[in-house]
């Protein structure tokens, strides 16, 4: 019985090795005396008392968003006006990966037009307007409740090798080596 909660808990009789046990999800915030009464065939019985506090919940504490670049690799080069793939795997705990904000940006060029995460968290987009130059490229993701993480590649964007000038355009020459 609980002090709190009129009338017996369990009445189940204990199993064969003698151990008993109940389940509730009922018992109101605050202290309850549990008391345990076990009555033998010939009416002998004992007790023993248990003090259980029951709290308010609390709420779960919450943890940052993950985040790993997937595309490119550091390093990776790139020719002006090449099509670039950046991608991303992103998730929280608490939201949905539909709900975070992700943000790429260059430290070139600012912020680049990023993608939207599917249902898996992969997330991704292509661009072919990055400058010439080495570029620190983050994707910053943060979750409802402010928390982000980052994660950041190096890519190189050069310059296109320009063109072989065409030769000077020159009358042919004929020989007549028979009449």
């Amino acid at each position: 019985t609980s002090n709190l909660v009129l009338g017996a808990l369990n009445t189940e009789p204990a199993d064969s090795s003698g151990v008993a046990g109940f389940a509730i999800s009922s018992l109101g915030i605050g202290t309850h005396t549990i008391t345990l009464t076990v009555t033998d065939t010939e009416g002998l019985f004992s007790s023993a008392l248990l003090l259980l506090d029951v709290q308010e919940p609390t709420e779960e504490e919450n943890t940052a968003p993950t985040v790993s670049i997937t595309n490119p690799t550091d390093g990776t080069e790139f020719t002006e006006g090449d099509t670039a793939l950046f991608a991303a795997i992103v998730g929280d705990a608490e939201d949905e990966v539909t709900d975070l904000d992700i943000q790429w940006s260059s430290s070139i060029d600012g912020l680049l037009d990023g993608g939207e995460p599917d249902d898996s968290g992969y997330v991704a987009f292509t661009t072919t307007a990055l400058s010439v130059g080495a570029h620190t490229v983050t994707v910053t993701v943060t979750d409802s409740e402010g928390l982000e993480a980052n994660a950041m590649v190096i890519v190189n964007i050069e310059e296109p090798t320009p063109e072989p000038e065409p030769a000077e355009n020159t009358a042919p020459s004929v020989t007549v080596t028979n009449p």
